[in-house]
């Protein structure tokens, strides 16, 4: 028999027992990338279900085209984009897409005119006169994943095989930043790069500490919300032309 009176009167604070456990985790170095949607086919036959708008306009003093600078506006504070055009079933990831130009003065304000033809004119066919002629530019959204766990990462952007007499192509990047919700308008870090004009090609590049990512990894798979756009200005030939965009993440472990 125990006294278990007893036995407490002699035995006085904390009995405490202890095991440690050792925990080990092989985690792979791994970079990783998706894209939702792997082309884009511009017909300038029929520009009905294309998202293509004035570029300008044409200049009466100079008999020259006025071609707004897309790559500055694409880059103005208060211009975004998201989304990868409309929503596809099946692709929850697709979901109608929202292009705002902040900021449009002048020729700029345009850029809020759709057109539907090629060459850029709008005739009044009533009146006999010419509205409107100009450059025009065609717009496409897309998202690209990224996933890094390497905390030393960058982006790289490229053009390849350009076949001469391709259209002028802006492309932007954008992240989520703190959006909470499909419908908000993403405030994330920004990069715009003009990757080909007129036989000219560039990259567009960044590293995490630029968006905003200093010494972290994606932080699982990122969104980058992807707008191109195709400028014909004239100085595209006539012809079926194609480009590559490649999309390229490299992590330093």
């Amino acid at each position: 028999m125990v006294d278990i009176q007893k036995k407490d009167q002699v035995f006085k604070g904390d009995l405490s027992s202890t095991l440690t456990e050792a925990i080990t985790v092989s985690i792979p170095a791994v970079v990783a990338m998706h894209l939702h949607e792997k082309s884009w086919t511009v017909d300038l036959f029929n520009l009905t279900n294309c998202d293509c708008y004035r570029a300008g306009e044409h200049n009466k003093v100079t008999g020259r085209d006025d071609v707004v600078d897309l790559e500055a506006i694409m880059n103005r504070s208060g211009s975004y984009w998201k989304g990868d055009n409309l929503a596809i079933a099946g692709n929850p990831y697709s979901f109608t897409g929202t292009v705002n130009l902040a900021g449009l003065t002048g020729a700029e304000a345009q850029l809020k005119n759709k057109v539907t033809s090629y060459p850029g004119i709008v005739y009044d066919n009533v009146k006999g006169t010419v509205d409107w002629k100009g450059p025009i530019v065609c717009f496409n959204r897309k998202i690209v994943e990224k996933f890094s766990n390497s905390t030393n990462w960058k982006v790289n952007i490229s053009v390849s095989g350009v076949t001469p007499g391709f259209p002028k192509l802006v492309l932007g990047d954008m992240l989520p930043g703190t959006m909470t919700k499909e419908t908000d308008a993403p405030n994330g870090a920004k990069f715009v790069k003009t990757l080909y004009n007129n036989g000219a090609s560039a990259s567009l590049e960044f590293t995490n500490t630029q968006a905003g990512f200093d010494k972290k990894t994606t932080g699982g798979w990122l969104d980058d919300y992807i707008l191109e756009a195709l400028v014909f200005d004239g100085s595209e030939t006539a012809g079926n032309k194609t480009a590559a965009v490649n999309f390229k993440l490299t992590g330093t472990f």
